[in-house]
């Protein structure tokens, strides 16, 4: 007995190593509407992020909220309705703003966040929505423990967390540039591994805004345009009159 309290911790981290993400395979037929709700609101944010498009931002984020109102624990659900409101936060001036009964604002994304790493805590998507929420509540070491907690590290929002991350780490270094490229190697990562999500791409495009690589705004560009994306009108009107673009 004495021996196996020894070894003890070793199974445990054992077994923590080997951890799978929660399943949430619909099993129910509530569970089964609710899945249907949350896929059509990811297909709306996933093409809206694109184009930053605040008013189909609202519309996915009310998807998410009828999944939820089927099954309130779907972590996915739970963590794209923050992801979707933070989002919305980002380009929209909307906080305290009431929309379909869903009061808009960061601590209400914080809420949603904190119960989706709660039903679900290995999951990087979970974790990364999390970090991302309290990167924009101005935490930068909170959201690092969140990072650092995920065990599965190659899902795109865990991805697009962690540059997120670096970037804003960036801000506290003499030296920003190693940051920064990490930053745009994680967003690169996140874009391939789902190419039809649109929050990468606008996320490549404000590094390289920040950093004045023209060239990398033009690929980035021509890539949505080929995916039959578009970004938002501010932005092409931007960059026409930086010479950027066209105008056509």
């Amino acid at each position: 007995m004495r021996y196996f309290l020894l070894f003890l911790p070793l199974f445990l981290v054992a077994a923590a190593g080997c951890s799978r993400p929660v399943d949430e395979e619909a099993k129910t037929n509530t569970e089964v509407i609710s899945r249907g709700k949350f896929a059509r609101g990811y297909a709306i944010f996933a093409d809206a992020a694109f184009s930053e498009d605040g008013y189909r931002m609202v519309e996915a984020l009310r998807a998410f909220r009828e999944s939820l109102t089927y099954d309130p624990d779907f972590s996915r659900a739970n963590a794209y309705f923050a992801y979707a409101m933070l989002e919305l936060l980002r380009i929209s001036p909307m906080e305290g703003e009431a929309i379909g009964g869903v009061t808009v604002s960061l601590e209400t994304a914080l809420r949603h966040a904190r119960k989706a790493v709660e039903v679900n805590p290995d999951s990087g998507e979970t974790r990364g929505v999390l970090a991302m929420a309290l990167l924009r509540a101005g935490d930068l070491e909170a959201a690092g423990q969140q990072l650092k907690a995920a065990r599965h590290r190659e899902n795109k929002d865990y991805l697009v967390a962690k540059g997120d991350w670096l970037r804003r780490s960036a801000e506290f270094t003499r030296r920003p540039a190693k940051p920064i490229a990490a930053a745009v190697e994680c967003y690169l990562r996140a874009k391939a591994a789902d190419p039809g999500f649109g929050v990468p791409y606008v996320r490549l495009l404000d590094v390289y805004e920040f950093v004045g690589d023209k060239e990398g705004i033009r690929d980035i560009v021509l890539e949505v345009k080929r995916l039959g994306k578009k970004i938002s009108d501010t932005r092409r009107l931007r960059y026409i009159a930086h010479g950027l673009l066209n105008g056509k």
